[in-house]
């Protein structure tokens, strides 16, 4: 999720939005109305490929389900250095963190009303009059687990689950139609560039003891919620 770190500042929201429309518009905008963003095309011009017609009717409204995946958010700050041609001078923003904000082991801010917002947005900006749902494809968090204890005893990724779960029982509570959540990841595996340094599974693999896997209390508690359905 992407909020203005000037709250105040038109120019600050309206990166924010541009944010929004440049990494989730550029993909679902033409499922949803056949074309691309108008802010993108109005920046990036003729670099962005145009649809023709027969494009344009074949891919709007050809989904079955948005997938979102929500990690982290940001802060967003108007203006970039343009000096060449960038996705980044495009989007002309700078985004940042707060400086309360907690982070993951691996960096990743921890901000649950991100998910809420993140969902929010994208329902008033396609979804308000369309009867397809909204997954959460992935979503989770990296702690430090370098002993073994405290990488089973997991109540950080218990904390992270449950804050941002929250957020889409909200959503669900106002009529975004969200039908399906996957936590990232089932095991610990090999997170692109931080190798086996990031831990997001709610299976532990002991990567030096024959690749064992134990459950983690974070698998526990969700198994337990699935049961429950209290969502």
């Amino acid at each position: 999720m992407f909020w203005p770190n000037n709250t105040a500042s038109a120019a600050d929201k309206e990166a924010a939005r541009r944010n929004l429309m440049f990494q989730v518009g550029w993909f679902w905008n033409p499922i949803m109305t056949g074309d691309y963003p108008e802010v993108m095309k109005s920046i990036v011009k003729t670099r962005l490929p145009a649809f023709s017609d027969e494009q344009k009717k074949k891919v709007k409204g050809s989904a079955d389900f948005l997938a979102l995946n929500h990690y982290f958010s940001w802060v967003t700050s108007d203006g970039y250095n343009r000096s060449v041609n960038t996705y980044n001078a495009d989007v002309n923003a700078t985004n940042g963190r707060k400086p309360e904000w907690k982070r993951s082991n691996i960096g990743f801010s921890i901000v649950p009303e991100g998910m809420y917002d993140a969902l929010k947005f994208v329902h008033e900006t396609w979804m308000k009059d369309s009867s397809i749902p909204i997954f959460i494809t992935e979503n989770g968090v990296s702690i430090e687990e370098k002993e073994r204890e405290k990488g089973l005893n997991d109540t950080e990724r218990v904390d992270f689950m449950a804050s941002y779960m929250r957020g889409i029982e909200k959503a669900i509570s106002e009529g975004i139609k969200v039908t399906k959540y996957f936590a990232w990841s089932l095991m610990d595996n090999f997170e692109w560039g931080k190798g086996f340094t990031g831990k997001f599974g709610l299976i532990r693999v002991e990567f030096d003891n024959n690749y064992k896997r134990i459950p983690k209390s974070s698998l526990r508690w969700y198994s337990q919620l699935i049961k429950d359905s209290e969502l």
